[in-house]
This record gives C-alpha cells, structure tokens and sequence, in this order.
C-alpha cells in the first residue's frame, strides 16, 4: 500500500491508540486510558487532529499522539459532538511540557 500512496499510512485502533508507516518505518502512539461512556464521534475527532498536526508541521508520531488523545477526551460523553475537548483541555491532557505546541 506505500508503493501506491505519497507520504504515509495510518490507522486508528481504537481504545490501543493510533499506528502509521512512512519510509518504511512503523510508528505507533499508545492510546490514553479515559472513561469511556461512548465512542461515537471518536474517529472523527481524531481525523480533526490529525488534520490539526499536520498543519501545524508536526512530526507524525506527535500528530498519532495529539489525535489519540483528542479521541480519548471526546469519549468520556454520550454523543458525537458532546465531549469534543477544547485545545486548551487537550494540551493540558497531554502535559504541554513534552509536546511541539509549548
């Protein structure tokens, strides 16, 4: 599938986190452990950070991180928009301290 895609492939695996494979590396980013109520909406919201990493220039396994956990918060509330985590939330979730956006 590399062959026939510019660039890199990633995928979603659901509460274990996120894994993507670009120049022939394997990269993958843990999942975070919340209390899920209910998924719905979840792939989306990571879509959404994914996309946000990738404008910000960050490197891939930082983005798989960023849209992991953007994920994760979103699923601690019953619907598909009700739980979607602010930036501020997010950054605060994931310990600013060792992430590109400080």
């Amino acid at each position: 599938m590399q062959r026939q895609t510019p660039g890199f492939l990633c995928a979603t695996l659901g509460h274990e986190g996120a894994i993507a494979l670009g120049d022939g590396e394997i990269l993958y980013a843990k999942g975070f452990e919340v209390n899920a109520v209910d998924t719905t909406g979840a792939g989306d919201v990571f879509h959404a950070g994914f996309v946000y990493g990738l404008l910000q220039n960050w490197e891939v396994k930082e983005i798989l991180r960023f849209a992991s956990g953007v994920a994760a918060l979103k699923c601690r509330e019953l619907g598909g928009r009700k739980g979607i985590p602010a930036l501020e939330e997010i950054q605060s979730f994931l310990m600013p301290s060792q992430t590109p956006w400080k």
